[in-house]
């Protein structure tokens, strides 16, 4: 009930005082981009994650100490993490949001990382661990992205559907490092280890 009178609140916000459309500028991805805010700001972001509904949210297993955290997609306002266990639990990872999120431990660290679709601005990992944090995979955007273990090697892939480039395969361990599965584009894509034999499959 209470879900409900809250999205009733939001649309009715959102007719009321429509969000205006902002061009976007080219992004400095060498720059750092996870900043800790003062209590202050803290404040104000609180008060705003709870007071929006976010577009999309995954959640990450282990991203900066030894518990799940999640990662929220509030559009214009950008993408953010919540950490229960912090003094002041949201943490901003970049003003922009993204087309879409995986998660997976892609370096065998033992903590996830998260790869962002950010559309005209290709497709980005962020690894709280990392020198830079963020670091660019590829240019252009898929249409899918899933991850899994597909070779057994204890780290995580990706695959994403790139439409009419067909469907590829990101392995940081793999030689090379991007490698082409199929000509066709997919409607969809699910993982899972479908045969037991400790391997992921799609």
């Amino acid at each position: 009930m209470i879900l409900k009178k809250l999205l009733c609140i939001t649309l009715t916000l959102a007719i009321l005082f429509p969000l205006e459309m902002v061009e976007l500028s080219a992004v400095d991805w060498t720059s750092p981009r996870v900043n800790s805010y003062t209590p202050n700001q803290a404040t104000v972001n609180i008060d705003l994650a709870f007071d929006t509904l976010p577009d999309f949210s995954v959640t990450a297993s282990d991203l900066q100490a030894a518990n799940n955290e999640l990662i929220l997609d509030y559009g214009t306002s950008g993408i953010f993490t919540w950490d229960d266990d912090l003094t002041y639990p949201w943490t901003q990872l970049h003003t922009l949001n993204p087309e879409d999120m995986v998660t997976g431990d892609f370096d065998g660290d033992g903590q996830d990382e998260v790869i962002l679709d950010y559309g005209e601005y290709g497709i980005h990992i962020w690894d709280s661990n990392g020198t830079p944090a963020w670091i660019q995979l590829h240019t252009l955007s898929p249409e899918d992205m899933v991850t899994g273990d597909f070779d057994g090697d204890g780290q995580d892939e990706v695959i994403l559907d790139y439409g009419e480039y067909g469907i590829h395969i990101w392995d940081s361990n793999g030689t090379p490092a991007w490698t082409q599965l199929h000509t066709l584009s997919p409607e969809d894509m699910l993982t899972g280890d479908f045969d037991g034999d400790g391997q992921d499959e799609v």
